[in-house]
């Protein structure tokens, strides 16, 4: 297959990939436009693979320019990207999300920024469409990829064309089984780390180096048609619940094969309307697009909310055309066509440079917490309160090696050794959040408990949920606190959670997270509320056998404001002090009832449910979110200290003093 001359229809083909992720972003009609970054993988992975081979066949391929050309294709553009979001994030950004921004811009530029996003990204803490420079994952993979493959082809080359093709294939299918398998129990590793993408890279790289008969023109019509419905079809068919990037992907990634092996042998209408206007100017600047659009989405989120009004999404979209536009003309272009060795080097010591500032600056707002120095002491003192509570949060390193016999987190109380803790308190990062009040509570009274409370970890025996936790065997530590029960039997069982999230998704920053029972997946919301139901019924019966009563706690309002409009609500409080959010009680109806329609123990002596959710609304309906200049709301789901005092506090006292007659206490 030739690949020296200059094909208008991978310019077309860039632009379909690069409008689709965009369209994705903004929420217009292509559910599954992310699959868009799949196409471009191949066409990296064919591009690429061609420039190595062609230089290694004329015996002058050279290492050092081949970096030097991929800095110069690659870095000038998102250097000024990442400069401008650091810029912008002074002003937009409070300082919790600014200090994680800058540690993304620090991975971004020593290109490790999808390991990062592995590592910290938590969909149960964090809106992810609020992240400004998430996207940069991509490129990381890109960046590391281009690391190995020179060196890879490189020792390959004296086997010959052949034996390098089959090695490649060999890698493609180990990397493709790799996301197969890593999809179901660990899918953010399968989604952000090279190992598991690599092979959507190789897929280009073995069409590049494959020999394809000439084919007649029957055989590229059906190989045309195949491949533009590989490729579009999944922009309408898949959403956010597909598992990605295991087999779904196979298809978008061979159907941009198929198409760029169409091309190579035929100039038809398809070639002509992917290569002729606009979509090859498009496609020419589809790295500015992909590189401006989001985080001028990011930010644009962080003022107006998740949910953008049309006007807005029209500007956002209108500055991504225009900052693309200059991006291409001003920057990616002179960058990368320069001739004389003076200039070439210029740009690669600037674009080192700027990057090395970025490093510094980085590590400066970093260590400063976000500059909270930004803000007036009085807000700075509001923010630095209103984080989740992280007291009784246990050691995730500790869980494998925990037996049932060992103690857990005490809270409440002091108590002998001897005695049998009167509550057990279960929970995620929700119930971090109540558990100032549960242990203020439960110290006025008098009784002691024991806490276990992990962050995005579902305490319900009996069930497996996708990519739950990375550090400990969830699964297993289920089992140990149903055995836990049944060796200290405690009098009580509190649970807290945010329910909703792995039942359905209700809200535009959750993705659900179908929860199973063990062995048997779930792929709809009604066989994953199923097998929530069947999850509440195994912990009641552990909690019945040792004469427990089971007390389970409902979620607070949603509140769907990014952490920019609850620091600016907080200032602009109405006239009656108080600061009232986005979602009133009928909308919270919907929440209340997914989940309660699924709790079938009401008439069960040993479950009781308790609404924390109605304390949060006013006479009319309306959410509260703050008073008296303290803010209710951690982020946009979790209460912050004031809001457990303020709010919770009453409701949990009352809960506590019917545990503590259970108990025996006063």
């Amino acid at each position: 297959m030739s690949h020296s001359k200059y094909r208008l229809d991978i310019d077309g083909l860039r632009a379909l990939a690069v409008l689709a992720v965009v369209f994705y972003h903004c929420g217009i009609g292509l559910p599954g436009g992310f699959v868009g970054v799949d196409v471009f993988f191949v066409i990296s992975g064919y591009l690429i693979t061609s420039i190595i081979s062609a230089d290694l066949d004329r015996g002058s391929f050279s290492l050092i320019s081949f970096w030097d050309r991929r800095i110069r294709r690659i870095w000038p553009a998102s250097v000024v990207v990442t400069v401008f979001t650091l810029i912008a994030g002074w002003f937009l950004l409070v300082p919790l999300d600014y200090a994680r921004t800058a540690g993304d811009a620090f991975a971004q530029a020593t290109m490790w920024a999808n390991i990062r996003f592995w590592l910290r990204l938590d969909y149960f803490a964090e809106a992810i469409d609020l992240v400004p420079l998430l996207h940069m994952w991509s490129l990381a993979v890109e960046e590391q990829f281009y690391l190995l493959l020179p060196l890879i082809l490189g020792a390959l080359h004296r086997f010959g064309r052949r034996a390098t093709l089959f090695a490649i294939l060999a890698m493609t299918i180990g990397s493709f089984v790799s996301a197969v398998v890593l999809v179901p129990k660990y899918p953010m590793a399968a989604f952000f780390l090279l190992p598991s993408r690599m092979w959507e890279l190789l897929v280009g790289c073995a069409l590049a180096l494959a020999s394809l008969p000439r084919l007649g023109p029957r055989s590229i019509g059906w190989l045309e048609a195949a491949g533009i419905m590989s490729v579009v079809a999944p922009f309408f068919v898949y959403d956010k619940t597909t598992p990605f990037p295991g087999a779904a992907a196979l298809f978008p990634c061979l159907g941009t094969a198929a198409l760029i092996a169409v091309g190579a042998q035929k100039q038809g209408f398809l070639q002509r309307f992917l290569g002729g206007e606009p979509l090859r100017s498009v496609g020419l600047a589809s790295y500015s697009i992909y590189l401006w659009h989001w985080p001028l989405l990011a930010f644009a989120r962080q003022m107006f909310g998740l949910e953008l009004p049309a006007v807005v999404l029209a500007g956002v979209l209108a500055l991504t055309a225009i900052l693309s536009w200059m991006s291409y003309q001003f920057v990616e272009t002179p960058c990368r066509r320069l001739a004389s060795v003076s200039g070439r080097r210029t740009v690669v010591v600037g674009s080192l440079a700027a990057t090395m500032a970025i490093l510094v600056a980085s590590l400066v707002i970093n260590r400063t917490a976000g500059v909270p120095k930004r803000y007036r002491p009085e807000t700075v003192a509001s923010l630095e309160a209103d984080g989740v509570c992280r007291t009784w949060r246990y050691d995730e390193n500790r869980l494998d090696a925990f037996k049932p016999t060992d103690a857990l987190m005490p809270i409440g109380a002091a108590r002998e050794d001897s005695t049998a803790p009167c509550f057990l308190f279960l929970g995620d990062s929700h119930g971090m959040a109540m558990s100032p009040a549960v242990d203020s509570s439960a110290r006025e009274i008098g009784i002691a408990g024991e806490a276990l409370l992990v962050s995005a970890w579902m305490p319900l025996p009996g069930l497996w949920i996708p990519g739950e936790n990375r550090v400990f065997d969830a699964v297993s530590l289920r089992h140990k606190v149903v055995d836990w029960i049944g060796h200290h039997r405690p009098r009580h069982v509190i649970i807290c959670c945010r329910w909703s999230a792995f039942l359905a998704k209700i809200h535009p920053d959750t993705i659900p997270i179908h929860l199973s029972l063990e062995g048997t997946p779930s792929t709809t919301d009604a066989e994953a509320g199923e097998a929530f139901s069947q999850g509440v019924a195994n912990l009641l019966e552990a909690c019945e056998s040792v004469g427990a009563t089971l007390w389970f706690l409902g979620e607070v309002p949603y509140q769907p404001f990014t952490p920019w409009q609850r620091i600016n609500g907080a200032r602009l409080a109405e006239a009656d002090g108080r600061c009232y959010g986005v979602t009133d009680r009928l909308q919270h109806g919907v929440v209340h009832r997914l989940v309660n329609d699924r709790l079938r123990f009401e008439s069960n002596r040993a479950f009781r449910f308790l609404d924390l959710a109605e304390p949060f609304f006013d006479e009319t309906g309306r959410s509260i979110t703050g008073a008296a200049g303290k803010m209710w709301y951690a982020d946009d789901d979790h209460v912050s200290p004031d809001g457990a005092e303020a709010v919770i506090r009453p409701y949990i006292r009352s809960m506590m003093q019917t545990i503590a007659e259970g108990c025996g206490s006063e």
